[in-house]
């Protein structure tokens, strides 16, 4: 557990470290699924213009977990984007740099999220996470419902996706926060 963890909503400013930790932690958690050439071509300042549009986008919740004043992480979502009857919110983003995984970052980071989504009166929310991430695992930790796969074709690969959910965000709120 990391003590002097402070978790606030991202600015525009935030965008270049916000880009740096979504290169970084794509190299590394999909070097064994996606192709290398693919995140090879990945660059910073194409990812910090897409960064800045994001976080100015009323529709999108992002918050940052900094230690120290250096960013250790970040999660974004917002209203679940298909429509979904019964699960109102989405997870779109949740990645953390190596020094702070496995030490309740990434937990604290969504119970924020649900907090404010909370806020927004959403009660319920899912995510979808590449089956063979090996970070999956912890949204089965967090109490996520394996709710279904599908089949997507990203990067030129087919791949394996898994939804999971948590219908009442209030009573995991307790739990993670």
């Amino acid at each position: 557990m990391i003590h002097d963890l402070i978790i606030r909503s991202a600015q525009a400013s935030d965008a270049e470290q916000i880009a740096r930790i979504y290169v970084d932690t794509w190299r590394a958690t999909y070097a064994n699924i996606l192709p290398r050439s693919y995140l090879e071509q990945m660059r910073y300042d194409q990812t910090i213009l897409s960064m800045q549009r994001a976080l100015l986008d009323p529709r999108i919740e992002c918050l940052m977990a900094e230690e120290r004043n250096q960013a250790a992480g970040y999660i974004t979502g917002g209203l679940e984007r298909n429509q979904d009857p019964i699960y109102q919110a989405e997870i779109f983003e949740l990645y953390l740099l190596p020094a702070f995984q496995r030490k309740g970052t990434g937990t604290r980071l969504l119970a924020a999220l649900a907090q404010r989504l909370h806020q927004h009166r959403l009660y319920s929310m899912k995510v979808w996470v590449l089956s063979a991430n090996p970070y999956r695992r912890f949204y089965e930790r967090t109490g996520g419902i394996f709710l279904s796969s599908k089949f997507i074709l990203f990067a030129g690969r087919r791949l394996k996706a898994d939804a999971f959910g948590w219908i009442d965000i209030t009573l995991a709120e307790e739990v993670w926060g």
